[in-house]
């Protein structure tokens, strides 16, 4: 199937591609680096528009180093000409020659640098080839003078192990870590070449020769020969010398393998399989036939083309490397980030959903109580005792079941962490428990360590502080096990989770309401924070989002706390976390009171994405459209300093208004905002929602939208749904029709039968 085009939107520095796959970089000397994530499920990169970055092997072990303040080292390809003794970067960094071209083209896992300096053009692909542990660059070097060249040419990396050597056996250089912790294990990491090798480096003080020469020269390049030094106990790097010469206008392929095995025999077959360009172009072109399966899954037309072209593409892509890099490559696993990421890419694989959302379950104690976050190469995970983490379970199960239908998930057997085993419905009933236990002077849930606001990390140091917003969530949660045992047929069970919920909501009620908005939390001194009384962040967004995401107030106060978001927390660039900002350090707050920059009062865009899902459950179709608009990653008002952050991903949060520097963005790719803006776009406002006894109809749109479009997948079959909106309005529906007959009611049994069927729904 063809892919749909947009209209390109172009900028004083790239633009994106026709069918918005990929974003076309035409300046390398950009504010700061703007990436690409790749990712097959094995291994990643992350990769800017010089091809600066890194490579992680089973999302927590990093291969590479990577510097991204300074863009360096990277995937390098260096060339010298052996006539002259010039020599200079094919990526330009790090010794910064002049360019007479420069083109890098960040796709779907793949990136591609070109570059042309006196008069060689060389290009670097960079791609991974599904389900492998490796990466392949694929370097093509034209000649596009006039007279033969006779060049050496030198791929390069920084390895973050601490041994280094060429193998002649297996013709590449070996990179190897010997883990103090875990004796058993040896990490290794390879890179070898479809050419003849000249020469190689593993030491970095061989290849620069002096420290300060890193930004400056080489002394391999100023020699044109390599050492065939070993790395050792030092910074170590990978580095080949291959010889070309090439006639004006011809040009020359050749591969790099570069990945991680320990097995000699897994590493000389990747090389071999990768050298063959044959091999190379059918695994690109499998790699490019699968990421475009999987944005054509699920598909938007709307009045807004640059809606449609986030939605569709970008959003997907993004969502999928934030699941696959755990969003950060931090080498450690967010418990809530990846039930969270999970459920964003449930819709187009329910199988890796259900894949990931098992896996946190096995860093639950038998308490209920859950770790922050975990590491598969090691036993350094992070237990401070965050009391949200566990609460997500139910988040992603529930949508797990009403997406598939399928209850033989909740009889599976998962180990708890200090022993012992339960199925999936004992541990997520386990976090509910905990949560039950722990709660406060207040009725509210206990704080400890922190919460979905990791930096409130002194709140409830000394035991006693308490979230609202975890009470929020946790009647949400509560309702929505309530609504799950109803569905299994356990009474017993619903009952329970009624109980309870009317209690959390009563204290919700009499503690967290402050007459305007809801606060946030209480300190372990009893002091409301998020409170009139209070000088500094006297309204958070969280708790006002979540009064009508949770449902646990009435409408009137949903309506009046989120009136109050408008009037104090909105500003040109989505909504702030808190306002005013803390002035100084409070040992009562912790983190928040201390950060400086994106932490303290700015536009966290993961909050931004829930906010337009709290106007969608208030019908405010107007509102969550704006909302959504404002966030765009190509608002160019996001970025009136220039371009701070790529304008093809979301980033993690938006400088305030208060700030000079207000509207840049930072910290790009790494937020959790992706699942929460695809879910609240296709499924919330679309109108297509999934529940346990089918697809529920039920849009929220702008009042001048008057018809969108949604293809999805639902249980064994597929649903084209057009909603017609003649009056104008944001919510409600008159009419729904299924394949030419009306239906009463607006849930929508699954038909499962392998068929396209067409749904018309008018609103009104």
């Amino acid at each position: 199937m063809a892919l749909r085009t947009y209209p390109v939107s172009k900028s004083e520095y790239g633009q994106f591609s026709p069918d918005a796959t990929e974003y076309v970089v035409t300046e390398p000397d950009l504010a700061r680096p703007w990436l690409n994530l790749l990712a097959n499920g094995k291994y990643q990169i992350w990769l800017s528009q010089t091809l600066g970055g890194m490579s992680l092997y089973n999302q927590d072990l990093r291969i590479n180093n990577y510097y991204g303040k300074f863009d360096t080292p990277g995937k390098y390809v260096f060339l010298r000409d052996e006539d002259t003794g010039k020599y200079w970067s094919a990526n330009w960094v790090p010794f910064f020659r002049p360019l007479q071209f420069f083109r890098c083209v960040h796709g779907m896992n793949y990136s591609t640098l070109t570059t042309e300096t006196r008069g060689v053009r060389t290009s670097i692909r960079v791609f991974l080839p599904l389900g492998e542990a490796c990466e392949v660059w694929t370097v093509t070097v034209e000649n596009r003078s006039k007279k033969p060249r006779r060049l050496s040419v030198y791929p390069y990396v920084q390895w973050r192990f601490s041994e280094a050597d060429f193998h002649e056996r297996e013709n590449c250089i070996v990179a190897k870590y010997r883990d103090p912790h875990r004796l058993e294990v040896d990490f290794e990491g390879f890179l070898g070449s479809s050419l003849p090798v000249r020469g190689y480096d593993c030491s970095d003080r061989a290849f620069y020769g002096t420290f300060y020469n890193r930004y400056r020269k080489s002394a391999v390049l100023e020699r044109g020969k390599c050492t065939n030094s070993r790395g050792y106990s030092e910074q170590t790097i990978g580095c080949l010398r291959h010889k070309l010469t090439l006639r004006p206008g011809q040009a020359k392929t050749f591969q790099v393998v570069m990945g991680y095995s320990s097995v000699p025999a897994e590493r000389r077959k990747l090389i071999r399989r990768y050298s063959d360009p044959a091999n190379v172009e059918k695994a690109f072109r499998k790699n490019r036939a699968h990421w475009e399966r999987l944005i054509e899954q699920i598909h938007v037309k709307t009045p807004d083309a640059i809606f449609d072209r986030t939605v569709n593409v970008r959003l997907k892509y993004q969502t999928w490397m934030c699941i696959l890099w755990c969003r950060s490559g931090s080498l450690r696993f967010g418990y809530r980030d990846i039930l969270q990421d999970s459920r964003g890419v449930l819709a187009a694989n329910p199988d890796y959903t259900r894949e990931r959302f098992l896996e946190p379950l096995r860093y639950q104690y038998k308490s209920g109580r859950a770790v922050r976050q975990w590491s598969r190469s090691s036993d350094n995970h992070d237990t401070r005792p965050y009391m949200d983490s566990h609460l997500w379970i139910v988040y992603t199960l529930a949508a797990y079941i009403k997406e598939t239908g399928d209850t033989s998930i909740l009889k599976v057997r998962v180990p708890w962490m200090d022993g012992g085993s339960d199925t999936v419905l004992g541990h997520a009933l386990r976090g509910l428990d905990y949560s039950w236990k722990m709660r406060g002077s207040h009725g509210l849930q206990l704080i400890l360590g922190g919460d979905i606001n990791d930096a409130f990390d002194k709140v409830g140091d000394e035991g006693r502080g308490e979230s609202v917003w975890i009470s929020q969530f946790y009647y949400g949660m509560l309702r929505e096990t309530e609504r799950l045992a109803e569905f299994i047929h356990d009474k017993k069970l619903a009952a329970t989770c009624r109980r309870r919920a009317a209690a959390v909501r009563k204290a919700v009620s009499r503690f967290g309401w402050d007459g305007e908005w809801y606060r946030r939390c209480y300190d372990d001194n009893g002091k409301p924070v998020g409170s009139k009384r209070n000088r500094d962040a006297k309204i958070h967004i969280m708790t006002q989002m979540w009064g009508a995401l949770s449902g646990v107030g009435t409408r009137g106060r949903d309506v009046k706390a989120m009136d109050a978001v408008e009037r104090y927390l909105r500003n040109d660039f989505g909504y702030e976390i808190f306002t005013p900002p803390y002035r100084k350090k409070d040992p009562d707050i912790g983190q928040f009171s201390a950060l400086t920059g994106f932490m303290n009062n700015n536009n966290y865009v993961h909050h931004n994405a829930m906010k337009m899902g709290a106007d969608i459950k208030l019908g405010r179709g107007d509102l969550a459209y704006e909302t959504f608009r404002k966030m765009l990653p190509s608002n160019p008002r996001n970025n009136p300093a220039g371009p701070r952050v790529e304008p093809y991903a979301y980033a993690n949060c938006i400088i305030s208004s208060r700030h000079d520097r207000a509207g840049e963005s930072e910290i790009g790719w790494v937020t959790g905002a992706t699942s929460w803006w695809f879910t609240v776009a296709t499924e919330w406002m679309m109108g297509a929602i999934p529940d346990y006894d089918g697809l529920r109809i039920d849009p929220c749109l702008p009042g001048k939208w008057r018809k969108v479009q949604l293809r999805r997948p639902f249980r064994g079959a597929t649903y084209e749904i057009t909603v017609r909106n003649p009056a104008g309005v944001q919510k409600g529906v008159t009419s729904i029709t299924v394949d030419g007959k009306r239906i009463r009611g607006n849930l929508i049994r699954p038909h499962s039968d392998g068929r396209t069927h067409e749904v018309e729904v008018v609103m009104g």
